[in-house]
């Protein structure tokens, strides 16, 4: 059995990159009211997220090393995958004027990355802002 002893423990930057794209397919249900212009919002739907990595990397002293080889047969890692899931979001709309509008909210989305060896479903946490846009076009000819 070996121990390690002393201070021989060193930190290293360590990172990787990836490309995701989410789509989402949802029911919105918005309460509309006449006497304000704050109009509280549910959503709900189905996910699919489609995940490629990009980079992964470790600097050691001077050195970068790449951590995966995406060229490698021995390893057979898949770095990427398509996940899908179910969402459910709770925000607030807020009319500006009758062109423009601004939503936050917070959305709750459980699915699977499936990327790797993970095929989990776990549940990620989004806080958003969303602008919208409508009418601009009204008055042209």
């Amino acid at each position: 059995m070996v121990f390690v002893q002393g201070d021989n423990i060193e930190l290293y930057d360590i990172w990787g990159t990836e490309e995701r794209l989410d789509l989402r397919f949802s029911f919105q249900y918005t309460f509309i009211s006449k006497q304000s212009y704050l109009h509280p919002f549910l959503e709900t739907g189905l996910s699919i997220t489609d995940t490629k990595v990009k980079e992964n990397r470790i600097r050691v002293r001077s050195q970068t090393l790449a951590i995966r080889n995406p060229t490698s047969t021995y390893y057979q890692i898949r770095d990427y995958g398509i996940g899908f899931g179910g969402f459910g979001t709770l925000g607030l709309k807020m009319d500006v004027n009758e062109n423009f509008a601004l939503w936050a909210g917070y959305s709750a989305n459980y699915s699977r990355i499936n990327l790797g060896e993970n095929d989990r479903f776990l549940l990620q946490h989004t806080i958003f802002v969303r602008f919208s846009l409508a009418g601009l076009a009204s008055g042209v000819n």
